[in-house]
């Protein structure tokens, strides 16, 4: 029986990470879905980068929107960030 593989994954700028995120679906035939804070991060990447790290050693959890598909439905899920 075949796998069901969704990728899921954050990009700061749309750049790299979503490059590769769809790459990824297009040699697999995975579903792809996008992670998106409920308020946006601004400025530049270092920025962020450093707004990131500071919320991280807080450990603060930004709120992330509802993901268009349910992860429960599948076997694989394959995370990609920054």
């Amino acid at each position: 029986m075949k796998k069901k593989m969704l990728i899921v994954y954050y990009s700061v700028s749309n750049g790299n990470t979503r490059r590769i995120a769809r790459q990824i679906q297009e040699a697999t035939g995975a579903d792809i879905a996008e992670i998106d804070t409920v308020v946006p991060y601004t400025g530049s990447y270092n920025e962020i980068v450093d707004q990131g790290q500071r919320e991280v050693n807080r450990g603060y959890k930004p709120g992330i929107k509802k993901l268009s598909v349910n992860p429960e439905d599948y076997d694989v899920i394959v995370v990609g960030t920054p």
